[in-house]
């Protein structure tokens, strides 16, 4: 492909972010990788759309979304209770089949990370909740709002997703088609879906239609006092960098974090030759 790549680091605020703390040239092809970052926003939705409303300034080639696919956000205790017993029974499942229960690696992922994040699910609202989960049906009703369309995977990326699984999943793993979106099921349960987006638009609506559109499907998260939030996600930041280097191990033995992975990573090759043959 003869695409240069170079590693730049910027340290800010999503809710900050700038043009002139990138060093963009002319005609350069800008692609965004989000794992498991906007979901993270959705206590802030205001933040939220700023950071899309940044994302569409840069004339973003390609968006690359993966998200959780699962609803912890129901406004009945029981049935969050419910949701995120579900969900987290199926990560437990997952690394129970590629990692041993004495893998040192396993016990301090599950001690750092999963537990304090199930503590913070189950126990905290309002401003002391940090993780929500939606499913992806309100996502795209986010991103439809945000003038954002999906787009289809490549048959490559397809190809990249389904040797993971043939290779590594002992049959557990399973993929499933919604729509132009991936999704990767444990034992039938979606947990993961990867997404290829575009703006279809140049003006971004308001974020007021997202939490409309909440209301509507009866899907429910808290907006908090800003101040303490952010002291709040700061904490949990620090808290997730500190475990990452232990994260980085259970995600090479688990096939569901690494289809949504390789497959975002064809999709970005995929996209940025088109762009670049566009400027020939």
């Amino acid at each position: 492909m003869k695409c240069p790549f170079f590693f730049n680091a910027v340290v800010s605020e999503m809710k900050d972010l700038s043009k002139n703390l990138f060093e963009l040239d002319t005609n350069e092809v800008v692609v965004v990788y989000s794992e498991y970052v906007l979901g993270g926003m959705l206590t802030w939705p205001n933040h939220l759309e700023v950071v899309l409303r940044f994302i569409e300034s840069l004339n973003t080639c390609v968006i690359i979304v993966i998200e959780t696919e699962a609803n912890i956000n129901e406004p009945i205790f029981m049935d969050q209770f419910n949701e995120s017993v579900f969900l987290y029974a199926t990560l437990f499942d997952c690394l129970e089949t590629f990692m041993g229960r004495d893998n040192q690696h396993r016990m301090e992922f599950e001690r750092l990370v999963l537990r304090k994040i199930i503590h913070n699910v189950i126990t905290c609202e309002g401003e002391g909740r940090i993780f929500h989960n939606v499913r992806l049906e309100v996502w795209r009703a986010l991103f439809e709002n945000f003038g954002i369309k999906e787009t289809e995977l490549s048959e490559l990326s397809l190809y990249q997703a389904n040797l993971i699984v043939d290779r590594s999943a002992h049959g557990f793993c399973t993929l499933d088609m919604d729509g132009n979106c991936l999704t990767i099921k444990w034992k039938g349960t979606p947990i993961v879906f990867a997404s290829v987006l575009l703006f279809k638009e140049l003006c971004i609506t308001s974020v007021n239609l997202f939490k409309r559109e909440l209301i509507r499907r009866r899907e429910h998260y808290h907006l908090i006092d800003m101040k303490v939030g952010k002291r709040n996600h700061l904490i949990w930041t620090k808290v997730l960098q500190n475990a990452k280097p232990i994260a980085v191990v259970c995600y090479q033995s688990s096939p569901f974090f690494q289809v949504p992975q390789f497959t975002g990573i064809q999709a970005i090759i995929d996209n940025v030759k088109s762009a670049k043959e566009g400027f020939i």
